[in-house]
C-alpha cells in the first residue's frame, strides 16, 4: 500500500491529469476551486479511503469515504475540492489533506499533505 502522488488543486481533479502529474504545484490562491487528491497503489477489496480537506483554524471543509469495490483497480485517485462563494477569496493561512486508508478495522496508512495561502 502506498501513495503514489498526492498533492493540491486549483480545480476539480480530473483522474488521467492526476495520473499524468499535470496538478504538481499548479494551486492558484485566485481561483474559485480548492481541493486535494491522492493516488494510491496496493488496495484490496473493502478498504476504505478517508480524504479530508482543512482550512485555516483546523476548520473541515470537506470529507469523503469510499470503499473499494469488487473487480474495482488496486490503482485509484481519489480527491475532494470545494468551491468558494462568488466575489469571496479563500482565507489566507494553512491548508491540509489527510489521507488515510483503514483495512480489517485499523489504519494501514495515514498521511498528510499541508500548504499555505499567503
Amino acid at each position: 500500500m502506498e501513495i503514489l502522488d498526492a498533492d493540491f488543486a486549483s480545480e476539480q481533479v480530473i483522474t488521467w491529469k492526476a495520473v499524468a502529474g499535470m496538478y504538481h504545484h499548479t494551486f492558484q490562491k485566485g481561483t474559485r476551486w480548492v481541493g486535494v487528491y491522492g493516488h494510491l497503489s496496493g488496495l484490496q477489496e473493502n478498504d476504505r479511503i478517508e480524504l479530508t480537506l482543512g482550512g485555516p483554524e483546523s476548520k473541515n471543509l470537506i470529507s469523503r469515504l469510499w470503499t473499494v469495490g469488487p473487480g474495482q483497480s488496486s490503482d485509484q485517485v481519489f480527491w475532494v475540492a470545494k468551491r468558494r462563494a462568488v466575489l469571496t477569496s479563500w482565507p489566507l493561512g494553512r491548508y491540509e489533506g489527510r489521507f488515510r486508508v483503514i483495512r480489517n478495522g485499523a489504519a494501514i496508512l495515514t498521511f498528510s499533505k499541508e500548504m499555505e495561502l499567503r
